[in-house]
């Protein structure tokens, strides 16, 4: 589930690039691979406060909105103060710092979108493969009787 976030946080960061001016460089994979760290990071620790409120014996579908409004404002503010560090580095443009910006961009726009899609898509995620995991947990019911889907 992790692994879905990537594509969409890459594909924010090479939609910014054309506004902004700035190229794919080499800087900027750099940018993306950091950018990867963060959003699965993110959404790791998302999952597991809903797998904690599982075991806890809360219903999924709480579990997902308690996840949702625990983890707002860590998300929220981890990405902002990643933006806000990284804005005086975007807004500069000397040699010294040149090579940097295209680092800077991709990491800063990437973080915006992957906080959104951590908050959206991530729990809608989960509801989707638990949903369809009790769906081939009853399909399996129906086709084997008797056995345990987990002897599969």
């Amino acid at each position: 589930m992790h692994i879905y976030i990537l594509p969409h946080a890459i594909q924010c960061r090479s939609a910014r690039a054309t506004p902004v001016a700035i190229r794919l460089v080499f800087f900027s994979l750099l940018g993306i691979v950091a950018l990867s760290g963060v959003v699965v990071n993110a959404s790791l620790v998302l999952v597991d406060y809903v797998n904690q409120q599982r075991r806890a014996g809360v219903e999924v579908h709480e579990a997902v909105l308690r996840a949702g409004a625990v983890r707002f404002r860590p998300l929220l503010l981890t990405s902002a103060t990643t933006v806000l560090g990284l804005a005086p580095l975007m807004a500069t443009q000397t040699v010294s710092t040149s090579m940097f910006v295209p680092l800077a961009i991709s990491l800063g726009f990437g973080v915006v979108f992957a906080t959104v899609v951590t908050l959206l898509i991530v729990p809608a995620l989960y509801l989707v493969l638990e949903d369809l995991g009790q769906a081939l947990g009853t399909l399996h019911a129906r086709l084997h009787p008797g056995s345990t889907p987990d002897a599969c």
